[in-house]
């Protein structure tokens, strides 16, 4: 698919739910800021470093990304 406009930081800022933001330790230094920008410019999101995976993690290792969903939703924080 074509990739979406990018987002402005206001419309980061708007995001008001609980956020998780993934980056793959082995992902490109393009990705990773990327991410690192997005959880910055949402009030409160967490920032996790998914250890030994690149950007391709959800097709790698679909049973750590499914986890760290399970474990985000099941945060008492993450449903506040």
């Amino acid at each position: 698919a074509d990739p979406g406009p990018p987002l402005a930081a206001e419309e980061f800022a708007a995001i008001c739910c609980p956020t998780k933001v993934l980056y793959g330790e082995n992902s490109l230094e393009q990705y990773r800021l990327m991410e690192e920008c997005a959880a910055a410019g949402i009030k409160g999101a967490t920032l996790v470093k998914v250890p030994g995976l690149s950007h391709g993690g959800p097709v790698q290792r679909p049973d750590l990304l499914a986890a760290s969903v399970l474990e985000f939703i099941r945060e008492p924080s993450a449903t506040a």
